[in-house]
């Protein structure tokens, strides 16, 4: 049990660096964005329409239907580290309740699915 420290620990430090990288290009992206207005601004230059697009809501769709993968996968993999209902030997002293913790994000991506057909916005009459 003790030698799984290592390969458990890299692992997550990878993950970690993976999403600090993400997020610090992000920042600098947003950043130099942020810059380049603020001198068109002062120059009294006009601001490009599309400048602001990112700041828009994310498609709700699109990460209603990402959730729910992720969910479904969530689940797919922890029922196939248990044993898969006995269809093959899982990892000894693995709970069986795991798989369930795939329905948190199966249900937040159906939440945010009704909630994106519920805000579509009707079409001008």
């Amino acid at each position: 049990m003790g030698s799984l420290w290592v390969p458990t620990a890299v692992l997550w430090a990878g993950v970690v660096c993976i999403v600090l990288i993400g997020n610090y290009f992000s920042y600098k992206r947003r950043e130099s964005r942020d810059r380049l207005l603020e001198k068109l601004a002062e120059r009294g230059q006009p601001l490009p329409p599309n400048a602001f697009a990112e700041w828009r809501d994310r498609n709700s769709f699109t990460s209603s239907f990402i959730l729910i993968s992720m969910g479904v996968a969530v689940a797919l993999f922890f029922w196939a580290l248990s044993g898969g209902g006995g269809r093959f030997t899982g990892e000894a002293g693995v709970p069986d309740w795991l798989p369930v913790l795939g329905v948190f994000p199966i249900l937040i991506g159906i939440a945010r699915l009704a909630g994106a057909l519920a805000d579509r916005r009707k079409p001008p009459q």
